[in-house]
């Protein structure tokens, strides 16, 4: 996506929050490849709707709608790897204790 072919307030949005995004998903996740993608899956999910009018482009609160619509892909990501370890840790602190000690 380039900036030429972008909606300026979808364009804004998105230079503004996907840092923030992705900060938040690597805290609830442990893993920053997967925070990247789940950011980036979730603005991928707010353009599909924006060029078809729907939902984000008119909704009243648009970055509350990609907040929500992270969230909720970030429930969805966790419970998946609950069912199907990916041999990733969920717990940032227990993955950075575990990686410290094979350092000693």
């Amino acid at each position: 996506m380039s900036d030429f072919d972008c909606d300026p307030l979808f364009s804004r949005l998105y230079l503004e929050m996907l840092e923030q995004m992705t900060a938040y998903s690597a805290r609830r996740l442990g893993d920053i490849g997967l925070a990247e993608d789940v950011a980036q899956d979730t603005f991928a999910e707010c353009w599909k709707n924006w060029e078809q009018g729907q939902r984000v482009k008119y909704h009243p609160n648009p970055r509350g709608w990609l907040w929500e619509a992270l969230k909720i892909k970030l429930k969805k990501m966790r419970e998946d790897m609950e069912k199907e370890p990916l041999g990733l840790e969920l717990d940032p602190e227990a993955s950075l204790q575990r990686f410290l000690e094979e350092r000693a």
